[in-house]
């Protein structure tokens, strides 16, 4: 991905595909509408040629929020003959990853995402395995995942990973095993979700002194909000919601673009980031220390 003043992907997804673009390769952004934030599929068709080749998409933005159409992309992707690459990362732990569902040919995200260890996770459609390069060790067959880690495994890492899993089964999926169990989980997860969303976004747009960014109401979006209370830095807004307990983000949180396309670089916004443990009454709170900013 080029840069643009009007992309929405972190910069994981931005930066290696300019990369290539000073390599060589033909990179061509699929742009956000903002000021929400929206990635429309109907922009990305006329981008797609018989020549492309890879198509990068964020399942959710890490910045405002937005969850684009995952599917939709991966069906204009696989209409030209080219591969659909998601980033999962900041989508992880409020949805469950569905590589099938999606019709991804690689996705990529990180357990520290969903409550578990600092590690990265590469996820490839089997089928492409025997046809990808890789800097492997002779005797590692070319359809083996393994041929993408020739050290050794992260195992405590692994070990880590492996307990988040069970955390997720036994406390939020009922107990039950394997891809039943997080489905469960997940399900779990958006219902508790649900009423989070919908409230803080009620409340921050009722504001007068928030000036919140993204897409407006619940459908298309994750709990994640970005806003600014002008006249006061982002940092200023995040430093007094701290001395009351509360943690939230200040900067561009590596999203530079979206930071850009808003016109807020350097200082960025504020980010407060909810997930199925937090409450309602933890909303009270984060609205009344807005309330309370001098």
């Amino acid at each position: 991905m080029r840069s643009s003043s009007r992309s929405l992907e972190h910069e994981s997804n931005a930066s290696p595909w300019r990369w290539l673009e000073a390599q060589g390769a033909v990179v061509k952004v699929w742009k956000a509408r903002w000021p929400e934030g929206r990635l429309e599929p109907a922009d990305l068709r006329p981008l797609l040629t018989a020549r492309t080749r890879l198509v990068a998409v964020t399942a959710a933005a890490n910045s405002v929020g937005t969850a684009p159409d995952v599917t939709a992309a991966a069906t204009l992707a696989h209409s030209v003959g080219a591969w659909l690459i998601v980033d999962a990362v900041h989508s992880s732990p409020h949805q469950l990853p569905d590589v099938r569902g999606w019709g991804a040919d690689f996705a990529v995200f990180s357990p520290y995402k969903v409550f578990g260890p600092h590690m990265g996770c590469l996820y490839v459609r089997h089928e492409l395995l025997p046809r990808l390069p890789a800097d492997k060790l002779w005797f590692v067959p070319e359809d083996s995942p393994q041929k993408f880690e020739p050290g050794t495994a992260n195992h405590e890492g692994l070990a880590g990973w492996l307990g988040t899993l069970r955390y997720v089964r036994e406390v939020l999926g009922g107990g039950q095993p394997g891809r039943v169990g997080l489905e469960q989980a997940f399900r779990r997860i958006e219902s508790l979700e649900r009423p989070l969303l919908e409230s803080t976004l009620e409340r921050l747009r009722a504001h007068k002194r928030v000036r919140l960014y993204g897409i407006p109401e619940p459908k298309g979006r994750v709990a994640t909000f970005c806003f600014n209370v002008p006249g006061v830095p982002p940092r200023a807004v995040a430093e007094h919601l701290a001395r009351q307990g509360m943690g939230v983000a200040a900067g561009h949180y590596y999203a530079t673009l979206s930071m850009q396309a808003l016109g807020l670089m350097p200082e960025g916004a504020v980010r407060v980031s909810l997930l199925h443990y937090n409450t309602l009454a933890e909303v009270d709170r984060l609205l009344a220390g807005l309330d309370s900013l001098p």
